[in-house]
């Protein structure tokens, strides 16, 4: 299984950094994503070295991850997350 990052906003040099990187690679990111499309709801990882630190080093904050289905019926429907991250 693989999240790559697809798109990122606002449209700024730090923030186009992290595109293409896989989300699902961080297991903190990944349980959180897992719980997120296992209970069909947004859901906060536990906290994380943010991607978009910037120069002087990365931040510490978490990341909320709302599950994206083409129906609502099951986890197998399952197309991606929208994602935020917040420090």
């Amino acid at each position: 299984v693989q999240a790559p990052i697809a798109l990122f906003e606002p449209d700024t040099v730090r923030n186009r950094r992290v595109i293409g990187y896989d989300m699902y690679s961080d297991p903190v990111r990944r349980a959180a994503m897992n719980e997120a499309a296992r209970e069909f709801r947004p859901t906060l990882s536990a906290p994380v070295a943010l991607l978009q630190g910037g120069t002087t080093g990365s931040r510490t904050g978490f990341v909320m991850f709302m599950p994206v289905f083409a129906d609502n019926s099951t986890r197998q429907s399952l197309r991606g997350y929208l994602y935020t991250p917040f420090n």
